[in-house]
């Protein structure tokens, strides 16, 4: 298992989210922004030094990594096992909102993007995962079913 890094979906948005127009150029860094979010809202959930750095969510905002509106809709959010996940939604409507407005002009590229998004919510999704499941206690039940007899 490893930690999603958000380098893959960076350069695919950047080449392929084209324009130097204002608009484009915010659309670029908040989708940036909005994956990172997701990044550190997991990794603070996971990790006592994130959770230091972050130890409440007003320190989000105090960061710049979200907004206090979108610090409280994420807070409204039930159950607070999905609040992580949510930056990730918004990114993938701004992305095919992007390409509605012909700022991605090429299909795939569109669709390449957003499997970028959907494999960085499926390492994000690993993390919590493993962090719930205590592998040693699970080895050993597995390998007594397997060998009752032994």
């Amino acid at each position: 298992m490893t930690i999603p890094w958000v380098l893959k979906f960076a350069i695919s948005i950047s080449g392929h989210l084209s324009g130097n127009s204002e608009r484009a150029r915010l659309m670029r860094r908040t989708c940036f922004r909005y994956m990172m979010s997701s990044l550190i809202m997991t990794s603070t959930r996971l990790n006592l030094i994130a959770k230091k750095r972050f130890p409440t969510p007003e320190f989000f905002v105090a960061a710049g990594i979200l907004t206090e509106e979108e610090l409280d809709i994420i807070m409204s959010v039930s159950p607070i096992h999905v609040q992580p996940f949510v930056p990730i939604v918004w990114t993938t409507s701004l992305v095919t909102l992007a390409g509605k407005e012909g700022f991605i002009t090429n299909h795939h590229a569109l669709v390449s993007i957003i499997d970028e998004i959907n494999n960085f919510r499926q390492g994000l999704l690993d993390m919590f995962m493993i962090d719930f499941v205590c592998i040693p206690l699970v080895y050993t039940q597995v390998s007594f079913l397997i060998n009752p007899f032994i």
